[in-house]
């Protein structure tokens, strides 16, 4: 079948987006395995899928971890020595923005970036996503790389912070529609206090000077997140998706551990999705609002989502006519070497790593490759309108023995005229 993306009724269409979904093809030897993406597709995932596809609105709270546990104290390993939470933010963000800039579609998504150790420490205001560049949120993950020195891990301020900042923001928003609710938590699961005179707000009974009190004000805590009713339940009753990525979550409690009989990976799991090992918090049968997910687990899940959106279809080789102003490839790497090959109308072939930022001149335009993170990269070309150097057959597909299997999508903001003379898509989303 081949798809040729063309004007309508005197409309003209500006963007072609080819969304790649994953499908990892890896040589192994002679022969080849594949594997399918572990990527959640239930649970909070398939929620926040499903209400972005409806409402075409996001609102997200990022919170990251600001506490003295990433980089470790006295006898207590570092669970975050390489910064990785400064990348993954910085993907999140990206991948965020990626929803609004290469698409016809009219697509809102507010975000708001917070820090929490002490308390609720907000990085940005709520900055509305555009579509051609988001000066506040440049620069804003790598200042997370210093704040590593907080004494506490309070994640009930935390999650109060970003329910009072939602609630705001949908109604000061309320004439633009309803939107979906994100919360996205980069943390180590780690909840504890560190030793002080002040109080806490949620146990202003307790002292917090010495292990026993700070314990005594975690159990505190607990309830208040954790409880029938209690914080993380009011999250999930406003439908807010709570997608948690946790830094190095540890199985094992620490002896002197504010947190007594809870691992840090299953308070943080339980946090998400209702439950984690045979910890619960909050109404165990509410994971449909959270999932555990990664950097580029969160990639592909908005790559999936803006698919869903724009009806993508399976490609096949494109036909490009001057209504086109630039084609968008989103790619998801099976390894950190993958390339796509890019062959024009002329049947030049370029073989374009993924894996560094990197511009290049092809037929009719000019094109630039751009890293999210290990896994994650955008590739983007501009044609140019003056000419019709670019108009044509153009095929995107995997380098060959590059590690790297792919599904192209197309994005039906362009009228995909097919064979017997039908339009409009007419195939499944990728993935």
């Amino acid at each position: 079948m081949q798809l040729r993306a063309s004007a309508t009724d005197g409309r003209i269409q500006r963007a072609l987006l080819i969304a790649v979904a994953v499908v990892c093809v890896i040589s192994m030897g002679s022969s080849a395995a594949a594997s399918e993406s572990q990527v959640p597709t239930e649970g909070g995932v398939a929620t926040l899928q499903d209400c972005f596809v409806q409402k075409k609105r996001l609102m997200a709270v990022v919170l990251v971890d600001e506490s003295a546990s990433l980089k470790g104290y006295g006898v207590r390993a570092a669970t975050d020595p390489d910064n990785e939470r400064v990348g993954a933010l910085d993907s999140v963000l990206d991948t965020l923005s990626q929803l609004v800039t290469t698409g016809g579609t009219s697509l809102d998504v507010d975000v708001l970036v917070a820090g929490f150790g002490e308390e609720y420490l907000p990085a940005t205001d709520w900055v509305t996503v555009n579509e051609t560049d988001t000066p506040e949120l440049a620069g804003v993950a790598e200042g997370f790389r210093d704040r590593n020195k907080a004494i506490d891990t309070d994640y009930v301020l935390a999650l109060q912070g970003a329910q009072d900042a939602l609630d705001q923001r949908a109604a000061a928003t309320s004439a633009a529609g309803e939107a979906c609710r994100l919360m996205v938590i980069l943390s180590d699961g780690e909840y504890s206090l560190g030793t002080r005179t002040d109080r806490k707000p949620y146990a202003e009974s307790v002292s917090l000077t010495s292990l026993k009190g700070q314990r005594e004000a975690v159990q505190i805590g607990l309830k208040e997140l954790c409880r029938p009713g209690g914080l993380a339940d009011q999250l999930r009753s406003t439908e807010t998706v709570t997608l948690g990525m946790g830094l190095q979550l540890k199985k094992d409690i620490h002896p002197d551990a504010e947190l007594e009989n809870v691992a840090p990976v299953d308070f943080f799991n339980a946090l998400a999705m209702g439950q984690g090992g045979g910890f619960s918090c909050g109404n165990p049968d509410s994971g449909k609002f959270g999932a555990v997910v990664t950097a580029d687990d969160f990639g592909e899940i908005v790559i999936k989502i803006f698919c869903m959106i724009q009806h993508c279809v399976l490609s096949d080789p494109l036909t490009v006519d001057r209504t086109v102003e630039s084609i968008v490839v989103q790619t998801v790497l099976a390894t950190p070497d993958g390339k796509l090959e890019v062959t024009d109308p002329t049947g030049r072939v370029e073989a374009v790593p993924l894996s560094k930022e990197t511009s290049f001149s092809v037929l009719g335009g000019q094109a630039r490759v751009r890293p999210q993170s290990a896994k994650l990269a955008t590739l983007t070309i501009d044609f140019d309108q003056a000419g019709d150097a670019q108009v044509g057959q153009w095929t995107l597909a995997a380098a060959k023995d590059s590690g790297v299997g792919l599904v192209a999508a197309v994005n039906s903001n362009l009228s995909l005229e097919l064979p017997d003379g039908q339009s409009g898509p007419s195939a499944s989303p990728a993935g």
